[in-house]
């Protein structure tokens, strides 16, 4: 019977590529080495799992410190963008009406021409004023409040440059009057 196979049809003898499994973990006695943890396997998934209610009193919430006077900085900033541009529509306003005036001077100057173009370019600079002046408010009650940030300060100077740009504009068109 050797080789040969049996009624149930195995084979009587063990094949040759079969290795014997490898001894037990002996801990070595020289290293005093603890044995690796038995594998263990994980809970069977529950996929109805009951979760307990939703209960806002038990969920951790970061509220941010409000800052006293950042809203003001903030707005004193974005005013201070806004009058700046409009500043410079009204300067370039002005030198675009001077240089209309001046190429038409000798096909019949019209004094009431000049006099409402000047009239249009300073109710310009007064209107486009209220950002700066508002920008310039904003930011000195920011600063009173505590924000001495860079947006407040940043809001301040551009009211100032607003001024002065809008003031430039009135000049341009006073001067071409004179």
């Amino acid at each position: 019977m050797n080789g040969e196979n049996n009624q149930t049809g195995n084979a009587t003898n063990t094949p040759p590529d079969y290795q014997t499994p490898p001894p037990p973990y002996q801990p070595d006695s020289g290293y005093n080495q603890t044995p690796p943890p038995p594998y263990q396997q994980p809970p069977p998934y529950q996929p109805y799992q009951q979760y307990p209610p939703y209960n806002p009193q038990y969920i951790p919430v970061y509220i941010k410190p409000k800052i006293p006077g950042r809203g003001y900085g903030i707005a004193s900033m974005v005013l201070g963008i806004i009058g700046i541009f409009y500043s410079f529509v009204t300067i370039i306003m002005a030198f675009t009406v001077e240089a209309a005036i001046r190429s038409t001077a000798g096909f019949g100057f019209n004094p009431a021409v000049s006099e409402l173009a000047t009239f249009s370019v300073i109710v310009t600079a007064v209107v486009y004023s209220v950002f700066a002046i508002l920008s310039c408010v904003f930011s000195l009650v920011a600063m009173k409040r505590g924000y001495k940030n860079g947006v407040s300060s940043s809001g301040l100077v551009m009211s100032l440059v607003t001024f002065a740009l809008l003031i430039t504009a009135i000049i341009v068109s006073v001067m071409r009057i004179m």
